[in-house]
């Protein structure tokens, strides 16, 4: 990765200004080479479908704003040039999106548009009747308000934001402050998608260099079972508060001046003004079982190893361990909110530990004892009614 002209970013200092080696270069090439046998890339087909699925997103949006500023009784000439902008943020605008990867996109609207009634109402019901789209659910109490759909298949997440326009440009910039102007709280947040992307793409100094590290970043996160779970906030860049110059007064993520702030668990912390933390809902029971496995190992992962030495990091937990425990059940994945999931999978933690310690120590737990205890709980057992199927965390044994 060809390294560009030296130039300190963010808040703390590079660890070197060293351009890479040949060496790191070859590095660098089987570190892609790896990434994409692992399916992590998009294949041209793909891409051609993700990028028609937005055109179908975009025509449905303009029809709708056209429609709608007719019916506010605006000129004719006002309602042929009206529109509304569909922006994608997240993992496609940053450029890291894999197959299967879902759409988050923004759509900018002008002033006179409402989110609650035509939004969720009219561009819903506009929805509903597009043939291309399928699962429809609207969530306008959402932290962020969101339409949740499926658009010729690809999962889309659906969010607006109107500004103090008549008229929306084409080229409307949204990384100044001023575009926030007389914004409400959930709108300021929609917009932070689009500005927080294209901030960290403009504070990092190679945007593909830093696009394959977070690649490889997310792969062995989520293969550890960390991914969107790191309690330690990483800041891109200091926190700015807007002390009257605009007169925006909107929230900022800062515990030295916010009590409230002190007590997440996870802060991941936004660079675009107004600065939140994007983990403000990781409590200590979808904390725990990510942070087990650093709990466990007590290692540090070094991204520069050699590419078998991630490969072997990153499967290490695919293999069964003493004292695993796994327990299968079955329930459609659109009945369960998202952070349900992430607790279905637990290993055993510091407090099994010593419980298992303790049973060694006991005199009882010897194998007479056991046999004894076998023969009673069987005896139980048999009298036990059977659990009923279904339930999320129950275990299931085959008995011949």
């Amino acid at each position: 990765m060809a390294s560009q002209s030296p130039q300190s970013r963010g808040v703390a200092e590079p660890i070197s200004l060293v351009g890479p080696t040949p060496a790191d270069l070859e590095s660098t090439a089987r570190l892609e080479r790896l990434l994409r046998e692992e399916g992590l890339y998009e294949s041209a087909e793909e891409t051609a479908a993700r990028e028609e699925v937005l055109r179908g997103l975009r025509g449905v949006v303009d029809r709708w704003v056209k429609r709608l500023t007719r019916q506010r009784g605006y000129p004719d000439g006002m309602a042929d040039r009206a529109t509304a902008l569909v922006l994608p943020f997240g993992s496609y605008r940053l450029g890291v999106h894999g197959r299967g990867s879902d759409i988050d996109a923004l759509v900018v609207g002008p002033s006179y548009v409402d989110r609650d009634r035509d939004f969720f109402g009219a561009l819903a019901a506009a929805l509903a009747e597009t043939a291309a789209v399928a699962e429809l659910q609207p969530v306008p109490g959402a932290h962020v308000p969101v339409i949740k759909m499926r658009f010729h298949g690809v999962q889309v997440d659906l969010v607006y934001a109107g500004v103090c326009l008549p008229v929306v440009p084409g080229d409307l910039d949204l990384s100044g402050r001023s575009v926030l102007r007389g914004l409400d709280l959930a709108t300021a947040r929609s917009l932070n998608g689009v500005r927080v992307a294209d901030e960290i793409l403009r504070l990092v100094p190679d945007a593909a260099a830093f696009r394959t590290t977070l690649r490889c970043v997310k792969h062995w996160a989520k293969a550890r079972g960390v991914y969107s779970n790191w309690p330690s906030p990483v800041m891109l860049r200091a926190i700015e508060h807007d002390d009257g110059e605009l007169g925006l007064s909107l929230p900022v993520w800062d515990p030295r001046r916010n009590p409230r702030d002190k007590i997440h668990l996870m802060p991941i912390v936004t660079p675009a003004y107004p600065c939140m933390n994007s983990g403000y809902n990781v409590s200590h029971a979808t904390l725990r079982p990510p942070a087990q496995p650093q709990q466990q190992q007590h290692q540090l992962f070094d991204l520069r190893a050699t590419t078998e030495g991630f490969k072997e990091e990153v499967y290490m937990y695919d293999y069964w361990r003493p004292g695993m425990e796994v327990a299968v059940a079955h329930v459609r994945r659109k009945d369960l909110p998202s952070y349900v999931l992430r607790q279905l999978l637990r290993s055993p933690g510091r407090h099994d530990q010593l419980k298992r310690k303790r049973a060694d120590d006991d005199p009882s737990s010897s194998p007479a004892a056991s046999d004894h205890s076998a023969s009673s709980s069987s005896s139980r057992d048999a009298k036990r009614p059977a659990a009923a199927p279904g339930r999320i965390g129950s275990s299931f044994e085959k008995k011949t």
